[in-house]
């Protein structure tokens, strides 16, 4: 019996489910892509995408850690909706809800249509923004094809799989190569094939990189690209680690919105961290019959141990669902597997499902304050969580008065360390790279404050005093880790007005 037809008894039921799928995903990720907007990486990728649509090249001059396909996505979403700042993230659900119907159709090679269904639904829910993990159609095509190539032998479906995966390192270097390189150990350690199966993988994965190569020297561009994707990710994790959450974080000390997001954090990652011990334990006992029925499950738990890093570096929300794709594959194949247990075991991924739920209506609630700008209509908090860079609508407002009242079109401004998305905003991109400094790579504090002095800077908003959370709040200032850059501001520059949570709006002294 075709096991297929038994897992598929009516093809155009899971036709109609697949179609239910996307249009719930696609329906949540439109309505939470108008909720908030941040002024740090999201304002900066726009930034970056602005700056190429006027003719820059990331790379020849940015230190993002992001390879460049990431940046000329953005560029693609504005020139096909317009210079807008919700242009990406429409672009981003229509693609990202095709993600969830990816997950299903891969779950459901060792786990029923009901427990598929849910562990893709829990994974599109279980955050508000869930779209900017749209590059994973590509991870997950090339995983679908992977599991399918190798399950039914016909391995020419490996080039395809090794290209989609090649793909993904074009938006991220990290993603791509660490499930082309889980996936080769898996095969190496299931059968040694290797002219057959790693060869004509690699080869495909090779294609997209080789064309990545190609345009770095061409523009110039190399050392920049290897000192940003060794030299930053490895600053940031250093700089901005945060502590491991302890068990009992599960309970929450009080009912503010950040500690019970913080318990919901420290729910997530344990959840995760029970999948893959109760997959050891699991695997230990029947290691033969993994390896002859589902293989793929195990390739899924290697990459899960590569990846694993993400989520142990910085237990943020948002690095944890990075570090941890394979667990949601994984949980699904234990589900399925547990018997009895397998109605409680759901709850799980529906609890995943229900406070992303809540977390959208509270966002939504909390993002009621609408600000317009030169390049669309933004909604933000209205009021200010203390210590924090979620900056209110009434202070962003201020900040772009001060830009268009001191500035014309073609004068630079310089926003410091976190604020990027303001360029975007004001609709006055740099002419030289300068983003959130605090979170990226600074080579050579003289030269970008060479950089600096060269573009006759008219304007600067600053902010000394608020940064990134975390343990050693003073040590993470400006002044400390760029102390010149920090008195190039101060020395050339006077402050005109100050924002209640200590941004300063700032003009040359000398002009």
């Amino acid at each position: 019996m075709d096991l297929r037809h038994k897992k598929y008894p009516d093809r155009q039921v899971v036709g109609y489910l697949l179609i239910m799928l996307y249009l719930i995903i696609l329906a949540k990720s439109l309505f939470a892509s108008h909720i908030g907007f941040s002024i740090l990486d999201e304002g900066e990728y726009l930034h970056i995408g602005l700056r190429i649509l006027r003719g820059d090249i990331p790379y020849r001059d940015f230190f993002s850690y992001l390879p460049p396909l990431y940046s000329y996505w953005n560029t693609l979403a504005l020139k096909i909706f317009g210079i807008d700042v919700y242009s990406v993230r429409l672009l981003n659900s229509i693609v990202f809800s095709f993600v969830p119907v990816l997950i299903f159709l891969i779950a459901s090679r060792f786990s029923n249509k009901t427990i598929a269904a849910t562990v893709a639904l829990a994974f599109a829910f279980m955050e508000v923004n869930m779209e900017r993990l749209y590059y994973h159609i590509f991870t997950f095509s090339g995983l679908l094809l992977f599991i399918l190539a190798f399950k039914n032998h016909k391995y020419k479906q490996l080039f395809f799989s090794g290209l989609l995966f090649g793909i993904t390192a074009l938006f991220r270097l990290d993603i791509g190569l660490l499930f082309f390189i889980g996936l080769s150990i898996g095969v190496l350690i299931h059968s040694f094939k290797i002219p057959k199966l790693i060869i004509l993988f690699s080869s495909a994965f090779a294609i997209p990189l080789l064309f990545l190569s190609a345009w770095l020297i061409k523009n110039n561009a190399v050392s920049q690209f290897l000192r940003s994707q060794l030299g930053t990710p490895a600053q940031i994790t250093a700089k901005y680690a945060l502590p491991f959450p302890l068990i009992w974080d599960l309970i929450p000390k009080n009912l503010t919105p950040q500690t019970l997001f913080h318990s919901y954090e420290t729910y997530v990652i344990y959840v995760i961290l029970f999948t893959y011990l109760f997959f050891i334990i699991h695997l230990s006992k029947n290691w033969r019959k993994i390896w002859s029925q589902n293989p793929e499950v195990v390739f899924l738990f290697i990459i899960g141990i590569l990846t694993a890093p993400y989520m142990l570096g910085r237990t943020d929300l948002g690095h944890i669902i990075k570090g941890a794709l394979p667990a949601f594959f994984i949980g699904a194949y234990l589900i399925n597997i547990s018997g009895s247990l397998q109605k409680w075991l759901l709850l799980i991924p529906v609890s995943f499902v229900v406070v992303g739920l809540g977390q959208v209506f509270w966002s939504n609630k909390f993002y009621n304050t609408p600000v317009k700008t030169i390049n669309g209509t933004i909604n933000l908090n209205k009021q200010w969580p203390a210590g924090t860079i979620l900056i209110p609508a009434k202070t962003i407002e201020q900040a772009l008065n001060f830009i268009n009242l001191n500035t014309s079109n073609n004068d630079q401004i310089f926003v410091s360390p976190y604020m990027a998305g303001l360029y975007f905003l004001s609709d006055r991109p740099s002419k030289s790279y300068e983003g959130n400094i605090l979170y990226s790579y600074v080579p050579n504090e003289d030269e970008f404050v060479e950089s600096l002095e060269s573009l006759n800077i008219k304007v600067v908003i600053y902010d000394p005093e608020n940064g990134p959370q975390g343990p050693n709040l003073e040590l993470k200032k400006l002044r400390n880790i760029y102390p010149k850059i920090d008195r190039y501001i101060m020395d050339n520059f006077k402050t005109m007005e100050k924002s209640p949570e200590g941004w300063l709006f700032m003009v040359q002294k000398h002009p």
